[in-house]
């Protein structure tokens, strides 16, 4: 699937590079400035697309071999054409349901956490469950411990419960707590954490990591139709700031709600079999924390078999695990990349490296960098690691010295981060 965004800006002096000579094209842009983005950072002044796929880059005179009877012609009138951006993790439909609720992404105080919701509270009194988050991690201090008694003072009828902004911790007022049957005396999951008052051991109201799905549980399901506006407001808006390819990092649900028939790739498939789905997508498949080696068997064909319409949208799967807060990769990981590489199915894996603990593993096994790619969603891809948030600086040269040279002379500012 082609996205059709364009970013268009100001011009440039072209030049002229031919790729490729054709039949006529389904589209053609003349009279503009595009950037090539080649190695000698050409600029041309016409392009042609046939079949989703540019066949043509070069000057005004040249394009004139592509047109044709049915050939749409833009004429771009001096301003620039540049190849769409790629977000490399994102969950999109989340992000754009929260738009229409609770949505607390461009506020950074508790103080104005307190007004967004106390507003949406008083309209809409018949909402059962309010819903939502973007909450800054920050705003609570060490640990992040969002209390659910600020929620309590504005709401206390209805249950609340709001996702953090990186969507790792979950803010909960007490009636939330309740009916989900979480105590004083439940037992953090292997994977998480319940917060607690360190003295009295109440609840605060802030759940970490695996501990939200004891909350995601009892949280009312969104629609199909509710799912659909928020993949498509996500679209719309990736594609007015130029972005035309995104990598949903965690496809088919986290923890014990993953599956591979799992809504949201219904959602995709949904908008796609509307023709509203402008971008390319590829989708990493979360390893689900109570599962072994089992998954493979589901994973091992997924790449061209997922309700047979997979291959529509999808270019390659990846298996999603998380390094910082449980124990994948010390029982899995070894023997997951070998029955992978033994399938011959385009299946990468995507480690999110979250921790000290996460780089430390991760740089273990690739000691060199040889097993691991720092680009994702291509179809040779093989690893892909994310997040490599370090503590200290001797595990910051370690990440330094296996990020490959094309990588440090293409974004500098890797150098300067590390001094």
């Amino acid at each position: 699937m082609l996205a059709t965004a364009l970013t268009l800006i100001a011009s440039c002096e072209p030049q002229s590079i031919e790729i490729d000579s054709s039949s006529s094209a389904d589209l053609v842009m003349h009279n503009g400035a595009i950037y090539t983005v080649d190695n000698a950072h050409s600029w041309a002044q016409a392009l042609a697309i046939k079949d989703g796929r540019i066949i043509y880059v070069g000057t005004d005179v040249g394009i004139n071999d592509f047109l044709g009877a049915d050939t749409k012609i833009v004429d771009l009138q001096n301003k620039m054409v540049m190849p769409g951006m790629q977000d490399v993790h994102i969950h999109p439909i989340m992000s754009g349901i929260r738009a229409g609720v609770v949505d607390l992404s461009d506020f950074e105080t508790v103080a104005e956490y307190r007004t967004v919701i106390a507003n949406y509270a008083n309209t809409n009194p018949d909402v059962e469950w309010i819903l939502g988050g973007g909450w800054s991690m920050a705003a609570f201090g060490p640990g992040a411990l969002a209390s659910r008694k600020i929620i309590d003072e504005l709401v206390s009828d209805r249950p609340v419960y709001l996702g953090s902004r990186d969507g790792h911790s979950g803010w909960a007022n007490s009636l939330a707590l309740e009916l989900a049957g979480i105590t004083k005396e439940t037992p953090d999951p292997v994977d998480g954490i319940i917060d607690r008052d360190p003295e009295t051991g109440e609840l605060i109201g802030s759940l970490q990591e695996g501990a939200m799905i004891l909350m995601d549980k009892y949280v009312p399901s969104d629609t199909m139709k509710t799912r659909e506006a928020g993949l498509r407001y996500a679209v719309d808006l990736l594609n007015s700031y130029g972005i035309t390819a995104m990598q949903d990092a965690a496809l088919n649900g986290i923890g014990i709600t993953a599956s591979l028939d799992a809504i949201d790739l219904k959602t995709y498939q949904s908008l796609e079999a509307k023709g509203e789905l402008t971008m390319r997508v590829v989708g990493s498949h979360w390893w689900a924390r109570d599962k072994g080696l089992e998954q493979l068997v589901e994973f091992s064909g997924a790449d061209c078999a997922i309700n047979d319409e997979c291959d529509v949208f999808f270019e390659t799967l990846e298996i999603k695990g998380d390094s910082g807060c449980f124990e994948f990769e010390n029982m899995y990981w070894s023997q997951t990349v070998e029955r992978l590489a033994a399938t011959g199915h385009n299946i990468g894996l995507y480690l999110h490296s979250w921790s000290e603990y996460g780089s430390h593993f991760f740089l273990a096994q690739n000691p060199e960098g040889e097993n691991f790619s720092f680009v994702a969603g291509g179809p040779d891809d093989d690893f892909q690691v994310e997040g490599g948030d370090v503590v200290t600086d001797a595990k910051l040269q370690q990440w330094l010295a296996v990020i490959p040279e094309s990588i440090k002379e293409a974004f500098p500012q890797l150098l300067a981060v590390a001094c």
